[in-house]
């Protein structure tokens, strides 16, 4: 049987900057504009995509553990200036996967995402693998207690993937994520119509929301003429930022990035908003784990849109869930008693929504203008792309793993193709996590010319003739030079007597190898664990292991792949100092670095 817990403990050491700790809540830090919620909402593992109801009393988000296979919704309180501990979702959670929840502000409507059985999956690949994708699925809240969760009944759900729903107020549109088993970089921005108790008419949002850069989590505002986003299209902070598109008689606004009051180098993702303040899950320096929830207030220049507050009410009634501890029965046997993924379809007819969420049948609809419908046509999106600059996108791979790189180009604007000639302008560009960045040359520019410039790759020159007012997509593969020499001084880590916790000075330090290693994505990384020559040899063995392991998952945690390290412990068999006392013991107390090919 698997063990489930969650951690209460409090860690601070990852937070490089001024921490202030909340003086209403103790286990709430605050960093700058930013809180993490802290404990026991966020756990060592990932807490995913909170969503509130209108007041912010309740919350539900799904989390996973390090040593859990499945992610599962919980629930939780907000009272006395406290969110109560999460509870597990018995009525809502299978043996399999649930994620990204979207509660209602009025708290009576559940939807989420799982590839439970049932749902609808792509076909086997040529080789006998099976595609696991997601659908959405829809729960009620009827006297007090959650139904039993449904596909939601329409054309919503395909073989693709459809993730991280939400509702309109008036609960008439769904929006979701779809994209194609394993491409979720195309990930696209969708929309359904509630018609005779099914989501029809399925339509992707036309742009600037869909930008083909990992567009996911569309939120309408609860009190402003727009909608939430997360994306990673060019000109962001890091990974995932989150955006704020503007809505207003039927047209959208420019993309407002929310900006380092909230976006950081990391991943920001899945945004539920309570009056002034946005709650999301990030994996930015100061996690307790690898994702946690983080609040923060509404940026200055969002804010300033606000619509007058129309009050929604939450009625009391919100089911409980149980505690996790209580579950891990009923989990394990219904891993046992779910039907086999292969065997037909479930049958269980769509719970019909309370008469309170039917569309009304009138002549006249009542204009929500924070979640108005998005009205797109049959041929072509009511908002096109209008940008006709002359325009070039480039897409960087690299070519011993084929994934996105991100790496440094000198960029020379010239007239000619020939090298000898002098550029009218350079610069330097620097592709983004996914590889990509763009070019905008003015009209004295026919051809742009770009270099590699960043060791441990093979030289690489590309000529790209420029087509005035139109559009040009350059794929470039680029190759580590595995003969080039690697020059970077790796020096040992220290830790605290008998602990795997590492020291706030040595972040600067573990961000400049983490640089070097994505300069030469050919790097493999040996991480030695050491311990001193006090206490048994058992328990220093495990505790140089530990310390070797919370590096490795540092470095995994900020995007490194973990096959690149071969982590080890020595207990305290390679001293550096065998003599005993307290300053020797220091410098034994270590993990070192050692690189390979």
């Amino acid at each position: 049987m698997k063990k489930l817990y969650r951690s209460s403990l409090l860690a601070l050491g990852a937070i490089l900057f001024c921490v202030v700790i909340d003086s209403t809540n103790a286990a709430m830090i605050r960093v700058r504009n930013i809180i993490n919620v802290g404990d026991p909402v966020n756990s060592m593992g990932d807490d995913f995509s909170p969503s509130l109801v209108a007041d912010g009393s309740v919350m539900v988000f799904n989390s996973r553990l390090p040593d859990e296979e499945d992610h599962n919704i919980y629930i939780t309180y907000f009272s006395g200036g406290a969110w109560s501990k999460p509870q597990f979702m018995e009525q809502i959670n299978s043996a399999y996967n649930e994620e990204t929840p979207y509660i209602t502000p009025d708290g009576k409507v559940l939807l989420f995402a799982s590839d439970r059985p049932g749902s609808m999956q792509p076909s086997v690949t040529a080789d006998g693998n099976v595609r696991i994708t997601y659908d959405i699925y829809i729960s009620y809240n009827i006297g007090g207690r959650w139904t039993k969760p449904v596909p939601v009944p329409g054309d919503v759900n395909t073989t693709r993937n459809e993730r991280s729903p939400s509702l309109s107020l008036d609960k008439k549109t769904l929006f979701f994520s779809r994209w194609r088993f394993r491409n979720i970089r195309n990930s696209k921005l969708m929309q359904a119509s509630l018609r005779d108790n099914e989501y029809v008419d399925v339509r992707e949002l036309p742009y600037p929301l869909n930008s083909d850069n990992f567009d996911m989590a569309l939120t309408p505002s609860q009190r402003r003429p727009g909608f939430y986003l997360a994306s990673r299209r060019p000109g962001g902070y890091g990974g995932w930022d989150l955006y704020f598109a503007g809505y207003k008689d039927g047209s959208f606004s420019e993309i407002i990035n929310l900006g380092p009051e909230v976006n950081s180098a990391d991943n920001e993702l899945f945004l539920s908003e309570v009056d002034n303040t946005l709650y999301f899950c990030s994996d930015r320096i100061g996690s307790l784990g690898r994702y946690d929830i983080f609040s923060a207030s509404v940026p200055g220049e969002i804010r300033r849109l606000d619509l007058p507050k129309t009050p929604v009410t939450v009625k009391p009634e919100i089911p409980s869930g149980m505690d996790k501890k209580d579950a891990i029965d009923k989990k394990a046997e219904a891993k046992i008693t779910e039907p086999d993924e292969k065997k037909a379809e479930d049958k269980t007819p769509a719970v019909i929504p309370p008469e309170d969420l039917k569309p009304e049948k009138t002549d006249k609809e009542e204009k929500i203008p924070s979640t108005a419908d998005i009205i797109i046509p049959d041929s072509k999106p009511s908002v096109p792309c209008t940008d006709n600059r002359t325009r070039i996108h480039v897409y960087v791979t690299d070519g011993e793993t084929g994934k996105p790189l991100s790496i440094r180009f000198r960029i020379y604007l010239k007239n000619t193709d020939d090298p000898g000639a002098a550029p009218i302008r350079t610069n330097v560009r620097k592709s983004e996590m996914d590889g990509t960045f763009r070019i905008f040359p003015k009209g004295d520019v026919s051809w742009v010319v770009m270099k590699l410039d960043q060791e441990g790759y093979k030289p690489l020159r590309e000529a790209i003739e420029v087509a005035p007012g139109r559009m040009k997509e350059v794929k470039i593969t680029v190759y580590p030079d595995r003969d080039q020499n690697m020059k970077f001084l790796f020096k040992p880590v220290y830790f605290p007597f008998n602990s795997s916790h590492i020291r706030l000075e040595y972040y600067p330090y573990l961000h400049k190898i983490i640089n070097y290693l994505r300069e030469h994505p050919s790097l493999r990384l040996r991480i030695t664990g050491h311990a001193d020559i006090t206490g048994s040899e058992s328990s220093n063995y495990r505790i140089s292991v530990k310390r070797a392991r919370a590096v490795r998952d540092y470095f995994v945690k900020m995007g490194l792949h973990q096959k690149r390290f071969d982590v080890k412990g020595m207990g305290e068999r390679q001293p550096v100092a065998t003599q005993r006392g307290r300053e020797f013991d220091e410098l034994n107390r270590r993990v070192e670095f050692k690189y390979y090919k």
